[in-house]
Protein backbone atom coordinates (compact mmCIF):
# COMPACT_ATOMS: atom_id res chain seq x y z
CA UNK A 1 0.00 0.00 0.00
CA UNK A 2 2.79 2.46 0.80
CA UNK A 3 4.02 2.58 -2.79
CA UNK A 4 0.56 3.43 -4.11
CA UNK A 5 0.10 6.06 -1.39
CA UNK A 6 3.49 7.58 -2.22
CA UNK A 7 2.78 7.60 -5.97
CA UNK A 8 -0.65 9.18 -5.45
CA UNK A 9 0.72 11.86 -3.12
CA UNK A 10 3.59 12.74 -5.46
CA UNK A 11 1.26 12.80 -8.50
CA UNK A 12 -1.08 15.26 -6.77
CA UNK A 13 1.78 17.44 -5.54
CA UNK A 14 3.12 17.56 -9.09
CA UNK A 15 -0.31 18.36 -10.52
CA UNK A 16 -0.84 21.14 -7.97
CA UNK A 17 2.65 22.49 -8.75
CA UNK A 18 3.57 22.57 -5.07
CA UNK A 19 7.12 21.48 -5.69
CA UNK A 20 8.80 18.19 -4.76
CA UNK A 21 9.13 16.81 -1.25
CA UNK A 22 11.85 14.48 -0.04
CA UNK A 23 11.36 10.80 0.70
CA UNK A 24 12.18 11.51 4.34
CA UNK A 25 9.43 14.14 4.47
CA UNK A 26 6.99 11.65 2.98
CA UNK A 27 7.97 8.90 5.42
CA UNK A 28 7.71 11.22 8.43
CA UNK A 29 4.25 12.40 7.38
CA UNK A 30 3.19 8.82 6.64
CA UNK A 31 4.16 7.72 10.16
CA UNK A 32 2.42 10.72 11.75
CA UNK A 33 -0.84 10.11 9.90
CA UNK A 34 -0.82 6.37 10.51
CA UNK A 35 -0.42 6.99 14.24
CA UNK A 36 -3.15 9.63 14.17
CA UNK A 37 -5.66 7.26 12.57
CA UNK A 38 -4.64 4.46 14.93
CA UNK A 39 -5.08 6.67 18.00
CA UNK A 40 -8.65 7.41 16.92
CA UNK A 41 -9.45 3.70 17.32
CA UNK A 42 -9.13 4.21 21.05
CA UNK A 43 -11.21 7.34 21.55
CA UNK A 44 -13.78 7.43 24.33
CA UNK A 45 -16.79 6.86 22.09
CA UNK A 46 -15.30 3.81 20.40
CA UNK A 47 -14.13 2.22 23.63
CA UNK A 48 -17.58 2.69 25.17
CA UNK A 49 -19.10 0.94 22.17
CA UNK A 50 -16.41 -1.75 22.31
CA UNK A 51 -17.47 -2.56 25.86
CA UNK A 52 -21.05 -2.85 24.61
CA UNK A 53 -19.72 -5.25 21.97
CA UNK A 54 -18.61 -7.66 24.68
CA UNK A 55 -22.26 -7.92 25.67
CA UNK A 56 -23.44 -8.40 22.10
CA UNK A 57 -24.78 -4.84 21.81
CA UNK A 58 -22.28 -3.26 19.38
CA UNK A 59 -23.26 -1.98 15.95
CA UNK A 60 -21.59 -2.89 12.65
CA UNK A 61 -19.21 0.10 12.71
CA UNK A 62 -17.73 -1.05 16.02
CA UNK A 63 -17.32 -4.58 14.69
CA UNK A 64 -15.44 -3.10 11.70
CA UNK A 65 -13.04 -1.30 14.04
CA UNK A 66 -12.53 -4.52 15.98
CA UNK A 67 -11.56 -6.24 12.74
CA UNK A 68 -9.02 -3.50 12.04
CA UNK A 69 -7.61 -3.78 15.55
CA UNK A 70 -7.34 -7.58 15.47
CA UNK A 71 -4.09 -7.28 13.48
CA UNK A 72 -2.45 -5.46 16.41
CA UNK A 73 -3.68 -7.78 19.17
CA UNK A 74 -0.90 -9.48 21.15
CA UNK A 75 -1.19 -11.96 24.07
CA UNK A 76 1.85 -11.98 26.37
CA UNK A 77 3.11 -13.61 29.55
CA UNK A 78 5.16 -11.31 31.80
CA UNK A 79 7.17 -12.37 34.88
CA UNK A 80 7.62 -10.09 37.88
CA UNK A 81 10.82 -8.03 38.15
CA UNK A 82 11.47 -5.85 41.21
CA UNK A 83 7.78 -6.14 42.18
CA UNK A 84 6.73 -4.84 38.74
CA UNK A 85 5.63 -6.36 35.45
CA UNK A 86 7.38 -4.42 32.70
CA UNK A 87 5.15 -3.75 29.69
CA UNK A 88 6.45 -4.68 26.22
CA UNK A 89 8.12 -1.82 24.33
CA UNK A 90 5.50 -1.99 21.58
CA UNK A 91 2.50 -1.89 23.92
CA UNK A 92 -0.10 0.78 23.19
CA UNK A 93 -3.30 -0.10 24.99
CA UNK A 94 -4.61 -2.71 27.42
CA UNK A 95 -8.30 -3.38 27.80
CA UNK A 96 -9.68 -2.92 31.30
CA UNK A 97 -10.16 -6.70 31.52
CA UNK A 98 -6.99 -7.49 29.59
CA UNK A 99 -4.79 -8.59 32.54
CA UNK A 100 -5.10 -12.03 34.14
CA UNK A 101 -3.34 -14.37 36.56
CA UNK A 102 -3.60 -18.13 37.00
CA UNK A 103 -4.91 -19.52 40.27
CA UNK A 104 -3.61 -22.67 41.93
CA UNK A 105 -5.89 -24.83 39.79
CA UNK A 106 -4.62 -23.28 36.56
CA UNK A 107 -7.78 -21.25 35.90
CA UNK A 108 -7.45 -17.67 34.65
CA UNK A 109 -8.66 -14.89 36.96
CA UNK A 110 -9.17 -11.31 35.76
CA UNK A 111 -7.08 -8.62 37.43
CA UNK A 112 -9.24 -5.62 38.20
CA UNK A 113 -7.30 -2.72 36.63
CA UNK A 114 -7.84 0.41 38.70
CA UNK A 115 -6.81 4.04 38.76
CA UNK A 116 -4.03 4.96 41.16
CA UNK A 117 -6.15 6.37 44.06
CA UNK A 118 -8.34 3.27 44.14
CA UNK A 119 -5.33 0.98 43.92
CA UNK A 120 -4.00 2.22 47.27
CA UNK A 121 -7.28 1.62 49.08
CA UNK A 122 -8.27 -1.77 47.68
CA UNK A 123 -7.74 -4.97 49.64
CA UNK A 124 -6.49 -7.60 47.20
CA UNK A 125 -6.18 -11.37 47.28
CA UNK A 126 -5.30 -14.15 44.87
CA UNK A 127 -9.03 -14.58 44.31
CA UNK A 128 -9.59 -10.85 43.72
CA UNK A 129 -6.28 -9.42 42.40
CA UNK A 130 -6.04 -5.72 41.52
CA UNK A 131 -3.55 -3.85 39.35
CA UNK A 132 -2.55 -0.45 38.04
CA UNK A 133 -0.39 0.79 35.14
CA UNK A 134 2.44 3.05 36.35
CA UNK A 135 5.27 4.44 34.19
CA UNK A 136 5.42 1.65 31.62
CA UNK A 137 4.82 -1.19 34.03
CA UNK A 138 1.98 -2.93 35.87
CA UNK A 139 1.85 -3.33 39.62
CA UNK A 140 -0.36 -6.12 40.90
CA UNK A 141 -1.50 -7.00 44.39
CA UNK A 142 -1.19 -9.35 46.19
CA UNK A 143 2.62 -9.55 46.09
CA UNK A 144 2.41 -13.33 45.76
CA UNK A 145 1.57 -12.92 42.06
CA UNK A 146 4.70 -13.76 40.04
CA UNK A 147 3.39 -13.96 36.46
CA UNK A 148 0.64 -12.05 34.65
CA UNK A 149 -0.99 -12.66 31.30
CA UNK A 150 -2.00 -9.61 29.29
CA UNK A 151 -3.96 -8.97 26.13
CA UNK A 152 -2.76 -5.73 24.58
CA UNK A 153 -2.73 -3.81 21.32
CA UNK A 154 0.74 -2.99 20.04
CA UNK A 155 1.91 0.21 18.37
CA UNK A 156 1.95 0.18 14.57
CA UNK A 157 5.41 0.09 13.01
CA UNK A 158 6.52 3.30 11.30
CA UNK A 159 6.07 3.01 7.52
CA UNK A 160 9.21 3.40 5.44
CA UNK A 161 9.20 3.74 1.64
CA UNK A 162 12.59 2.40 0.57
CA UNK A 163 14.23 2.87 -2.79
CA UNK A 164 17.21 2.36 -5.09
CA UNK A 165 18.62 5.34 -6.99
CA UNK A 166 19.19 4.88 -10.73
CA UNK A 167 20.36 7.91 -12.76
CA UNK A 168 19.43 10.18 -9.83
CA UNK A 169 15.87 8.79 -9.78
CA UNK A 170 14.61 6.84 -6.70
CA UNK A 171 12.84 3.60 -7.60
CA UNK A 172 10.74 1.66 -5.11
CA UNK A 173 12.72 -1.19 -3.55
CA UNK A 174 10.70 -3.32 -1.09
CA UNK A 175 13.67 -5.74 -0.82
CA UNK A 176 15.53 -3.22 1.32
CA UNK A 177 15.89 -4.48 4.89
CA UNK A 178 14.39 -1.29 6.35
CA UNK A 179 11.26 -1.41 4.18
CA UNK A 180 7.99 -1.23 6.11
CA UNK A 181 4.51 -0.99 4.64
CA UNK A 182 1.59 0.68 6.37
CA UNK A 183 0.02 -1.65 8.93
CA UNK A 184 -3.45 -0.12 8.85
CA UNK A 185 -6.37 -1.80 7.12
CA UNK A 186 -6.44 -1.06 3.33
CA UNK A 187 -9.74 0.79 3.82
CA UNK A 188 -7.75 3.59 5.50
CA UNK A 189 -5.76 4.35 2.34
CA UNK A 190 -7.78 7.43 1.38
CA UNK A 191 -7.47 8.89 4.89
CA UNK A 192 -3.72 8.37 4.83
CA UNK A 193 -3.38 10.16 1.49
CA UNK A 194 -5.62 13.05 2.56
CA UNK A 195 -3.71 13.44 5.80
CA UNK A 196 -0.30 13.46 4.09
CA UNK A 197 -1.49 15.94 1.49
CA UNK A 198 -2.89 18.17 4.23
CA UNK A 199 0.57 18.23 5.84
CA UNK A 200 1.86 19.78 2.63
CA UNK A 201 -0.94 22.31 2.22
CA UNK A 202 -3.33 20.46 -0.11
CA UNK A 203 -6.94 19.65 0.75
CA UNK A 204 -8.81 17.10 -1.37
CA UNK A 205 -12.19 15.42 -1.05
CA UNK A 206 -12.25 11.68 -0.46
CA UNK A 207 -14.04 11.09 -3.77
CA UNK A 208 -11.18 12.77 -5.64
CA UNK A 209 -8.62 10.74 -3.74
CA UNK A 210 -10.44 7.48 -4.52
CA UNK A 211 -10.38 8.23 -8.25
CA UNK A 212 -6.68 9.08 -8.15
CA UNK A 213 -5.94 5.86 -6.24
CA UNK A 214 -7.72 3.89 -8.97
CA UNK A 215 -5.72 5.70 -11.66
CA UNK A 216 -2.42 4.91 -9.93
CA UNK A 217 -3.45 1.27 -9.39
CA UNK A 218 -4.36 0.89 -13.07
CA UNK A 219 -0.99 2.36 -14.06
CA UNK A 220 0.82 -0.06 -11.72
CA UNK A 221 -1.13 -3.02 -13.11
CA UNK A 222 -0.24 -1.87 -16.63
CA UNK A 223 3.46 -1.73 -15.76
CA UNK A 224 3.30 -5.25 -14.29
CA UNK A 225 1.57 -6.68 -17.36
CA UNK A 226 4.24 -5.21 -19.65
CA UNK A 227 6.92 -6.97 -17.60
CA UNK A 228 5.29 -10.40 -17.98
Amino acid sequence: MINRVKNTVFAILNKEKRGPITIDQFNNSAAYNQNKIYANYFDVTFMREKNRSARGLANDSVKLYEQRLAYFYVPAEIPVLNKKFELPEDYYFIDRRGVQIKDSSGEYIDVDMLKMPSFKRESASEVFPVGVVIDGSIQVKPDSVKVIHIDYYRKPKDPNWTYTVVDDVPYFNPSNGSYQDFELHPSEESKLIMGILFDFGIIKREAEISQLINNVKQAEDGDKSRLL
